[in-house]
C-alpha cells in the first residue's frame, strides 16, 4: 500500500484553518454590513420628496441632464451600435472611441437623399439589391420628370 500521508503537519495545517476561517467570517460580516447599508440607503432615498430627491441627484452628478448630448440622425442615416465589448474598460487608449458620438453621420450619409428619386432614397449599401426595384410604378416616374424637369 502505498504512502500518502506527505508528512503532513497537522498542527500547521490546524493554524491555516483557523485563518482561512476566520478571514471567511470577517469577509461575511462585511458583506452584511454593505448589504444593511444598501437597503438603509434605499429607505431613506424613498422616504424623500421628489424636490430633495431631484437636488440630491444634481448633487451626486446622476441627473438625466447631465447626460451627453446625442445628436440627431439626419433622413435615411444608417444607424451604428456602439458596440458592446470592453464598454466597462475605460483604458486611456480607449477613452476617444467610447465617448464617441456614433449618432454623426458618415460621408454617404451627410448626402441629402430627400431630393432624390423615390428608388434611390435607400440606405447605404442597399441600393439596387434584391427586390428594390427602380421602376416601380408609371405615376412615380411622371411625378419626377414634371417636378425636376422644365419643359
Amino acid at each position: 500500500m502505498p504512502d500518502d500521508t506527505d508528512e503532513v503537519d497537522n498542527l500547521q495545517e490546524y493554524e491555516n484553518w483557523k485563518i482561512r476561517e476566520l478571514k471567511r467570517i470577517k469577509r461575511q460580516a462585511e458583506e452584511e454590513e454593505m448589504r444593511n447599508n444598501e437597503r438603509n440607503e434605499i429607505e431613506r432615498r424613498r422616504l424623500l420628496t421628489d424636490e430633495e430627491r431631484e437636488k440630491e441627484n444634481l448633487t451626486l452628478g446622476s441627473d438625466a441632464t447631465l447626460r451627453p448630448f446625442k445628436s440627431k440622425y439626419k433622413y435615411m442615416q444608417k444607424y451604428y451600435h456602439s458596440g458592446v465589448f470592453f464598454t466597462n474598460e475605460k483604458q486611456g487608449k480607449l477613452d476617444h472611441i467610447l465617448n464617441r458620438d456614433y449618432n454623426l453621420p458618415t460621408a454617404e450619409d451627410k448626402y441629402d437623399k430627400s431630393n432624390e428619386i423615390k428608388s434611390k432614397q435607400k440606405r447605404r449599401g442597399q441600393y439596387g439589391m434584391k427586390g428594390q426595384t427602380k421602376y416601380t410604378h408609371l405615376s412615380n416616374e411622371v411625378e419626377y420628370i414634371f417636378n425636376n424637369f422644365n419643359f
